[in-house]
């Protein structure tokens, strides 16, 4: 073997690939113009655009073998879970403070998001009956950024799969750029008296204190994945992997808030929670990147910005002006009701002392009930489209 083929070797491998990504799109993401970047999320960019040019340049190597596309998937998944049962954890801590009817106003603020981006798809899929249903609802999925939406579309009858599919990687990138950007822009006027409570926890012993909170980590992951596994017969409903973790980290942080145990410090949930988002960056832009090309049209981009832009301003404004919430409470809102893990993540490394990680999560999970729910009245959609 050559020192040539050595080298291509090394630079193909998914390690150097891997990292080679997050180092590239960290300083992107450091970029700013006139005060808004891309933050972390320029990791993802920078794996969509690595995705799209391996395919276009190798596409019969061995860089995008099975093997290397499954651990792409597997590095998506990981940083899902290490994100998600952070934000569960940290959310479970300060859900005590929240009274029940608090709780209610988050989780249908959390549905009404997703409800406003149905409407959005409804309307579009009147007026265009050309475009295939099956890729439609994949555009409604990409934009709200819901992988636990696209998998309930794969389960019904009269889909195509692949169409879905597409679709759902046509407006994916919006989906996610757009919130992060809408976030940003959005701080830069929050009200300078919003406040909210953080609790921490100790930080002494720093060395024991970690390893305690990464074996509490494992156990949210562990039975979260279980909890997700659980269906509702009637609607063939079940929370999914994130959805799980999320809403066991809730309880498992809520319980543990309750009994005075030990809770996770707080510089090593934010260690976990970047290295999470970093993970899945890489893991979900990748793959996003291989079919871009493939899915690459004007119209579908436009759908997937016309619903993700009037979710999120809808649910904003809902949120600031009808609900009374403060500037960053709203935008915890619209990233929950988004589903958005890099709008929270960014939200988070912006304003850490004030975001309210309890309201995305409950929002979150809304919006998770309502989206899976949704697309179910796809058989109904279709007929209206029929019928007018």
């Amino acid at each position: 073997m050559t020192a040539f083929e050595n080298l291509f070797t090394v630079l193909t491998s998914p390690i150097f690939i891997i990292f080679f990504i997050i180092i590239i799109g960290y300083y992107i993401g450091k970029i700013q113009i006139r005060g808004i970047s891309l933050d972390l999320a320029g990791v993802l960019i920078i794996a969509i655009l690595s995705g799209a040019v391996l395919s276009a340049a190798f596409p019969e190597s061995a860089i995008l073998t099975d093997a290397f596309q499954e651990n792409i998937k597997f590095l998506s998944s990981l940083g899902t879970s290490l994100f998600v049962s952070t934000i569960g954890i940290s959310s479970g801590y300060t859900l005590s403070s929240c009274t029940k009817l608090i709780c209610l106003k988050y989780f249908l603020m959390g549905i009404t998001v997703v409800i406003t981006g149905f409407l959005t798809f409804v309307v579009i899929g009147l007026i265009d009956k050309e475009t295939d249903s099956s890729l439609l609802l994949g555009i409604l999925c990409g934009a709200m950024t819901s992988t636990p939406g696209l998998s309930a579309v794969h389960d019904l009858e009269g889909v195509a799969p692949a169409l879905a599919t597409a679709g759902y990687g046509s407006a994916y990138l919006f989906g996610v750029v757009g919130v992060v950007l809408f976030v940003q822009f959005l701080m830069k006027k929050q009200d300078e008296n919003c406040r909210t409570e953080t609790k921490k926890g100790s930080q002494s012993n720093a060395t024991k204190a970690e390893l305690y909170g990464l074996i509490q980590l494992a156990v949210v992951i562990v039975s979260g994945c279980i909890v997700g596994k659980l269906e509702i017969p009637q609607i063939k409903f079940s929370l999914g992997n994130s959805g799980g973790i999320l809403c066991f980290g809730i309880l498992w942080g809520y319980i543990r808030s309750k009994k005075l145990c030990r809770n996770i410090p707080s510089c090593t949930l934010d260690l976990i929670r970047s290295l999470g988002l970093l993970f899945f960056f890489v893991g979900s832009g990748l793959p996003a990147g291989n079919n871009l090309l493939s899915v690459l049209h004007v119209n579908y981009i436009g759908y997937g910005f016309l619903i993700t832009f009037i979710s999120m301003t809808c649910g904003y404004l809902i949120s600031r002006f009808v609900c009374r919430y403060d500037n960053i409470k709203s935008l915890s809102i619209v990233c929950g009701g988004m589903t958005s893990t890099p709008a929270i993540g960014v939200l988070m490394r912006k304003n850490k002392s004030r975001v309210d990680i309890t309201a995305y999560s409950i929002a979150y999970v809304g919006a998770l009930f309502a989206m899976v729910v949704v697309v179910r009245l796809f058989p109904l959609i279709k007929a209206i489209q029929n019928f007018v």
